[in-house]
Parts: C-alpha cells; structure tokens; sequence
C-alpha cells in the first residue's frame, strides 16, 4: 500500500504544484518571452485545460480502468513540462501549459478515484488525509518554490524538476499498482462532454474577464452568462437520456453526494479566498514585504498539513466522517470571522493564530467529504462521482474569487482617496501598488480585505449548515 500511496502523493504533489507555482515566476517571463498581455493565460489556460479533463478521466477511468489512465496522464504531464520549459515564447508556452494541465486534471482524479479501489472505506480518510496534506502544501509552497526556483536557478525549471519525480511516480506505479480490470459496455457520451466543455469554459472565461478586462454589462460578459446558462441547460437534458452520461444524473439523487459536492464548492471559494487575499493584506495593509508575506503564510500552511493528516486517522478510528467536517466547518468560520476584524494595527501574532486556526479546520474538511460521498457511491460511479467533487472544488475557488475580487475593487474604490483610486483602476491594477502607502490607503485596503473576509465567512457558515445535514454514515460498514 506504502509504495502506491508513494506515487499518488508525489504525482499530486506536482498536478497541485503547478496550479500555483507559476505565480511568483510570471513576472520574469514576461520579461525574457514578452506578451505581457497575455500573461494571465499562463495560469488560466492549465486551469482550463485540469477543468476539463478531469470530470472526461473520471468517467472513462469507470469505463476503461484507472491504471492505464493514471500512467497516461502522468507521461501527458511530464510531456507538458518539459516543453513549457523549453517554450521559446510566451504563445507556445501557453499551449504547453494547456497539454500540461489536461494532465494535471488526469492525475488529480484519479489519484484520489485510485484510493477507494485499493482501500477499505474504513481506511480511505487516512490515506485521504496524506492528499490534503499535499493540496496544503502546494498552495502555500508552491509561490514560495517558484520565486526560489525563478531567483537562484531560472524558471524553466519550475517544469523541468517534475520530470524526475514524475518519472520516479511512473515506476512505482508501474511495478506495484495492481488494479482489477474493469469491463463493461463502452459508450461514451460526446454530446454530454461538449455541454461540460462549454459549461466549464464559459466559467473560466467569466471568472478570469468579468470585472477585469471586460465590465460585468458589456456584452461579451453577458453573451458568457448566456452561453454558461445555456450549456447547464443543455447538460442536464442531454445527461438525462445519455447510456452511459459524463455526469451521472443518478450521483445527484445521493443525498450525501449532493451535499458534499455544494459543500465543498463553498469551501474551495473560502480557500482560494484566503489564499489570494492574506498575501495581499499583508503587503498592503500591513506593509510586510513580498518575501515576508510568503514566509507569513505558512502558519496556514502548518495548520493544514497536521490537521489533513490528523483528521484522516480520526475518521479511520471512529469510523465516521461527518462529525470531523463539522468540527472543520465550524473552526474555519470562526478564525474567518476573526480575519474579518483585522485592521492596520492587528498585530502578526493574532493574524498567525487565526490562520493556524483557519489552515486546521479546512485541512479536514474536503478529503472526509470526498470519502464519505465514495463510501455512499457505487463502484461503477468512483471515478464520476470524485471528479465531479474535483471539479465542483475548482470551479468553486474560480468562479467564487472572481465574484470576491469585484467586491474588493468596488468597495477599494470607494474607500481609497481620489488619485490612489485612479490608479488602482488603471493598467497596473491595486495588486501592483507597492510600498509608501500611507495610513489611510493602508486601511482603505484593510477594511476592503476584511469585508471580503466576512462574505467568506457567510459562505462557512452555510457550508457548516449544509455539514450538519449530511447522514451519519458509518465507514467501518462498508
């Protein structure tokens, strides 16, 4: 079991690693490739790409088997890498960088699909809990390793070091991956797949433009809204009559499957809030440097790390999921909470505390949701019904950022004065506003921070509501 879980956890490690490495490094990109203006696509178009494939491996690894699978999508990735680290501009780079994330999507599903077919459900939010330690790590780490990587080696080899962990992953899986072979009929659901693409990519596009580079009222933001609406409605009728759906209408009829996927949708909207915006704080409200915030994070990191590994063998001994993800939901309400009172004069001390107490009640909370919606799901279905709680973390995060970075600007501009808030409308954007603030827009930018913190929080807060509904389900059973 050791040696599997082994290459599940390092190929995770780097699908995770490179949805957050390249933050750090795509300043000096831009400057040795150009096309500044294309420079959000670096990280959009893997994204994107992880978006799509991930729900399209979960289903064909049901259809197919996961073991083939899971080594194509780690020789799919490593391709990617090594020739985004070899792009010789900023166009082929993003292409590379789509073929990488195509990958990435592969190997997050179905690492964690691979785990339910290797363990008891009794021993699954263990092993579990090993993932979301790495999912902590690599949102925290992975700025840090891509500005250390950019600073005192070069960039390219943010891509270039996963070719011999990938590769190291490959053989141990290779030798001692056993998995049953799966039969049964193939047909696969094109149409339902294209409704998903649509779907998924018109979020995408409305997440990374609607505020930004297009106002939420011009029309190509409202013709996304339009084209996003009308593949949901397209999906949903075209999953209902498919023989063998993308989505499985019938996951959807789970009360704990369904509860689980909105659940962790919010919480990846309060990860990813916390994640973008704490940086941003301390630099900004703060005046920490952007080293130091770094380095500031990883109390967060700390605190999701020991709480993913502790809390899986709690829900291996007790047997039982739910009382963990409330106690979860309800920790990570509360240091939310706590971060939506901070103001220029709170000291590092307090913040630390609250991000400890944050990084221990969300490190429990998706992986024991994702075990107990596999405990409740047929074998048939894994692969679907993870890639679907994949996805829905994702598009959470994406979606639920994009809605919380407009409250941030709106509520910046009206707070900043006159000419700090003609600049932060402009080009540079107020990320790009650096030291010599004085005390009043530090606080502009603290109280904008803090009610983006206290949303977050109201969405915990109906994520710890929706946790108290799900059934007490116990996994020593099953």
């Amino acid at each position: 079991m050791v040696p599997v879980i082994s290459s599940l956890a390092v190929s995770l490690l780097l699908a995770a690693l490179d949805q957050t490495i390249m933050s750090t490094a795509l300043p000096t990109i831009a400057r040795q490739l150009g096309g500044y203006q294309d420079l959000s696509w670096v990280i959009v178009s893997f994204m994107l790409a992880s978006s799509l494939a991930t729900p399209l491996f979960g289903k064909l690894s049901d259809m197919y088997g996961r073991r083939k699978l899971y080594l194509w999508s780690l020789v799919l990735f490593l391709l990617g890498s090594a020739l985004c680290g070899l792009a010789p501009s900023i166009q082929q780079l993003l292409v590379f960088r789509a073929l990488q994330g195509a990958g990435a999507g592969g190997l997050i599903v179905l690492s964690m699909a691979i785990v339910a077919d290797v363990a008891p459900a009794a021993e699954r939010a263990q092993w579990q809990g090993v993932f979301g330690a790495v999912f902590g790590i690599a949102s925290i780490g992975g700025p840090v390793a891509g500005g250390l990587l950019t600073d005192y080696v070069s960039w390219r080899w943010i891509f270039f070091i996963n070719l011999p962990l990938g590769a190291a992953a490959i053989l141990l899986a290779a030798r001692n991956l056993h998995l049953p072979r799966r039969v049964s009929p193939h047909r696969i659901d094109y149409p339902g797949m294209a409704a998903l693409a649509s779907l998924v990519t018109t979020l995408t596009l409305l997440s990374s433009w609607a505020g930004t580079t297009y106002s939420w009222a011009s029309p190509v933001i409202i013709g996304l809204a339009a084209t996003g609406l009308g593949s949901l409605i397209a999906l949903i009728l075209l999953e209902r009559k498919a023989a063998e759906p993308v989505l499985p209408p019938r996951l959807f009829t789970n009360r704990t499957f369904l509860l689980a996927t909105i659940t962790v949708a919010l919480v990846g909207v309060a990860m990813w809030s916390a994640t973008t915006f704490l940086p941003l704080f301390l630099q900004l409200a703060s005046g920490t440097d952007a080293t130091g915030s770094g380095l500031l994070m990883l109390p967060l990191l700390g605190g999701m790390t020991l709480s993913s590994a502790l809390g899986g063998r709690l829900v291996s001994r007790i047997g039982r999921y739910r009382p963990v993800v409330l106690a979860g939901t309800a920790l990570a309400t509360a240091a939310m909470t706590a971060l939506a009172a901070m103001n220029t004069d709170t000291s590092t001390l307090l913040t630390s505390a609250a991000m400890v107490l944050f990084g221990l009640g969300i490190g429990v909370i998706y992986q024991n949701l994702l075990v107990g919606a596999q405990a409740t799901t047929a074998a048939g279905d894994l692969g679907a019904a993870t890639s679907t709680i994949s996805t829905a973390r994702g598009l959470g995060g994406t979606v639920g950022i994009a809605l919380l970075g407009a409250v941030f600007t709106t509520r910046l501009n009206t707070r900043l004065p006159a000419a700090t808030s003609s600049a932060s409308s402009s080009a540079d954007s107020p990320y790009a506003i650096h030291q010599g603030l004085d005390h009043a827009t530090r606080s502009a930018f603290a109280d904008s921070i803090a009610t983006v913190f206290l949303l977050t929080a109201i969405v915990l807060t109906t994520a710890f509501a929706l946790s108290w509904l799900l059934p007490n389900t116990s996994l020593s059973a099953k």
